[in-house]
């Protein structure tokens, strides 16, 4: 019953075995309760030989109630040794302790196992000796023999005990062997996992680094897209405000032009209706189209009374034009300089350009501003229909007035800025649709 007990006892404790303080805790009970009885049944055969032939019938039944006693307390160790098995339950929680006490636990075992192997040897000596008494006693006194059967069954369950203790040792030897393989296998994987921990969060570390200069990156192409957009925006008020005081002012221009026009035409009426002059209006320009046979005569550069007069009319409008340039423009028609003013004249080009120079003499005369005049000599070279018939050459044949409006320094210098803006419209364009591209990648990320 005993070896049953301790054979059941070691199978549920063998997995366990690496908790080494609480298994050898339990192993010392059951030594301690081993040595407790054992130490009973010697002092009843110490009584029964003390005792000799004076043994009573009370001393039997208290030899029969010490027996039960030690089946009694194997029946409880039988039930701590339940109880053992949630206690090494609980203990499996200590597990995780085991690497830092495996030295200790190899020395500890190796300590009990010398002490156990003494306590055995001394018991074995003292059974022997027990027995040797015994038997010496037993001739002397033979009414000792009667417990004869009782003690042998005593001694046979001695004898389990210390064959359960050997298994229990050379189990708890063979679990621990099997425990330290497990922990070594074990640490050494623990080992890889943190090798490749490190490797990975060295990784991840790697990419923060990354991920942290790709944000400044992208903080900084923010910032200074956002730099772009604010000088863009700054380009685009002033372009907005220029282009609506530029507007503003072409419609006063139109306005003016519109005023000149009407006033020209009131003034002329006799000779547009005759098709001598022709007024045209395109915008802010205002063109006035005399034929030469109103203010010059044939080959000559002077202006003739009947085309005084005409130019009297126009230059009496033009006086109060103030903000515009007055462009005088000379036109023949392809027929070559006559011999006899070759001299005077040798090209066409010099007839155009004398007849447009006596007319802004004339209109300087009339009291308007010569800043504001200009001469300028075409010849035959900008006809306004071909050179086919003598009617066409008629038309070709003409001085025209042109008004524009003034161009300043500060136009002119605008006139540049937009040149450079126009060329670098394509990279401002780019820009723009490359910072469009990139918002929207942000986004879909």
């Amino acid at each position: 019953m005993q070896g049953s007990v301790f054979k059941e006892f070691s199978e549920r404790t063998q997995s366990f075995l690496q908790v080494k303080t609480e298994v050898f805790f339990k192993i010392n009970q059951l030594q301690e309760v081993f040595m407790k009885k054992f130490l009973g049944i010697l002092g009843i055969i110490l009584f029964i030989f003390g005792c000799g032939s004076n043994i009573k019938p009370e001393d039997h039944e208290a030899l029969k109630n010490k027996n039960g006693e030690l089946e009694k307390a194997l029946a409880e160790k039988q039930k701590e040794s339940e109880t053992l098995q949630e206690e090494i339950n609980q203990l499996k929680l200590q597990m995780q302790k085991i690497s830092d006490e495996k030295t200790a636990l190899e020395n500890e075992l190796k300590s009990e196992k010398e002490t156990y192997s003494a306590n055995m040897a001394e018991m074995q000596g003292k059974m022997e000796e027990n027995e040797k008494l015994y038997s010496q006693n037993a001739l002397k006194n033979p009414n000792i023999s009667k417990n004869q059967e009782e003690i042998d069954k005593k001694n046979k369950e001695v004898e389990s005990l210390k064959k359960d203790m050997n298994q229990l040792k050379d189990s708890l030897s063979k679990s621990l062997n099997e425990q330290k393989k497990l922990l070594a296998d074990e640490i050494a994987k623990l080992k890889s996992q943190l090798k490749e921990n490190e490797a990975k969060t060295q990784e991840a570390l790697n990419k923060s680094k990354s991920v942290e200069s790709q944000a400044e990156a992208i903080k900084k192409q923010i910032q200074e897209k956002e730099a772009m957009m604010n000088e863009l925006n700054q380009k685009i008020a002033k372009l907005a405000e220029e282009g609506e005081k530029k507007l503003k002012e072409k419609d006063e221009e139109i306005s003016k032009i519109n005023q000149v026009y009407t006033q020209l035409v009131d003034e002329l009426k006799q000779e547009i209706d005759k098709k001598e002059i022709t007024i045209t209006k395109l915008k802010d320009k205002l063109t006035i189209q005399v034929l030469n046979q109103v203010v010059f005569a044939s080959g000559k550069a002077s202006v003739t009374k009947e085309g005084e007069k005409v130019l009297q009319s126009v230059a009496k409008i033009l006086q109060d034009v103030k903000d515009k340039q007055i462009f005088v423009e000379g036109h023949t028609d392809d027929l070559p300089i006559v011999s006899s003013i070759a001299s005077q004249f040798p090209t066409n080009w010099e007839l155009s350009a004398a007849r447009a120079i006596s007319v802004v003499r004339f209109f300087q005369n009339q009291g308007i501003d010569p800043k504001l005049l200009a001469a300028v000599g075409y010849g035959e070279f900008k006809p306004i229909v071909p050179n086919d018939t003598m009617e066409n050459r008629k038309l070709n044949r003409r001085v025209e007035i042109v008004l524009l409006p003034m161009i300043n320094k500060t136009e002119e210098s605008t006139s540049e800025e937009r040149s450079d803006t126009k060329k670098n419209e394509p990279i401002e364009k780019e820009k723009i649709e490359k910072l469009i591209e990139n918002q929207k990648l942000e986004k879909s990320n």
